[in-house]
C-alpha cells in the first residue's frame, strides 16, 4: 500500500520538560538549532522507533541550502530520513512487529531526533547483527540500483 512521506510534528517544548527529546530543527536555510520536542506516542496503527543512526541525504543538504521549494518543506522543520533504529513501542492495531526489532525506515522526515513515530509500512525489519550505518541507506538502495541498471 503506497503512502505519502510521514513528516514529524515539531511539538517544541522548553528544556527540561518531562517526556521531551532532543531534535535538530532547520530554523531557516543555513541555520540549524538543537531544540527539544515531545516524545511522540504511537497512535492506532503506528509504532515508535528509537533512532540509532541517521544518514545525511542530498535532500537534507538541499533543504539546508534553501534549494527545496516551500511545497516540499517549510521552516521551521525537522530534517533526516535515512534511518536505522529499534522498535521501542507499538500502538494498538499493529500486528507482525515486535518491540526490540531492528529496522530501516523509509518515507519518514524529521528523524534528526531521538524517536519518531511512523506506520509499519515505513519500516523494514533487518537482522540484529547489521551495523546501524549500513542499515540507514537500505530504504534508498532500490532507487540507486534502478538508476545504476
Amino acid at each position: 500500500m503506497a503512502t505519502k512521506m510521514n513528516i514529524a510534528e515539531l511539538d517544541l517544548v522548553d528544556v527540561g520538560t518531562p517526556g521531551a527529546q532532543r531534535v535538530v530543527v532547520l530554523d531557516e536555510p543555513g541555520k540549524l538549532s538543537m531544540r527539544h520536542a515531545l516524545i511522540p506516542e504511537p497512535g492506532h496503527g503506528e509504532i515508535r522507533i528509537k533512532i540509532r543512526y541517521v544518514g545525511i541525504c542530498g535532500s537534507d543538504l538541499e533543504s539546508y541550502r534553501g534549494a527545496r521549494s516551500p511545497e516540499f518543506l517549510s521552516t521551521p522543520s525537522r530534517l533526516g530520513h535515512e534511518v536505522s533504529g529499534v522498535i521501542e513501542k507499538i500502538g494498538p492495531g499493529v500486528c507482525g512487529l515486535q518491540v526490540g526489532q531492528h529496522v530501516s525506515c523509509r518515507y519518514v522526515w524529521g528523524a534528526f531526533a531521538e524517536c519518531i513515530v511512523c506506520k509499519p509500512f515505513n519500516v523494514h525489519v533487518v537482522p540484529e547483527h547489521f551495523r546501524d550505518e549500513d542499515i540507514s541507506p537500505i530504504a534508498v538502495l532500490p532507487g540507486i540500483i534502478h538508476a545504476a541498471e
